[in-house]
């Protein structure tokens, strides 16, 4: 019989392996109630809730990040003057649609 315990240093290590092999989801997030096979996916999870998230008051646009909050509100309902003559995407600074046209077209 192969060894049950090669590769595992601690009982609680193999406990936690042997529910990815059954059927079930033992451990719940106490938030949303999302189910895992696994401790450390759960914990991984866990972060999720922890984010601050920034939302556009003008849209439904959000995001996890300042500067991609100020970067929307500023080209999407700002002082935006240039447009994209593909896809309409609008841009504050002359460069940047030019930048962007010529990856639009390809």
């Amino acid at each position: 019989m192969k060894n049950m315990w090669q590769g595992f240093t601690w009982l609680s290590s193999l406990c936690e392996h042997m529910y990815l092999h059954l059927d079930t989801t033992a451990f719940k997030c106490g938030k949303c109630g999302y189910h895992y096979k696994c401790k450390a996916e759960l914990k991984r999870h866990s972060a999720v809730h922890e984010w601050k998230v920034y939302c556009c008051k003008l849209c439904k646009f959000h995001t996890r990040i300042e500067k991609n909050m100020i970067d929307h509100q500023c080209t999407r309902h700002g002082e935006a003057k240039y447009s994209c003559d593909v896809c309409g995407k609008m841009f504050k600074y002359r460069m940047s649609c030019l930048h962007h046209v010529a990856i639009c077209k390809g």
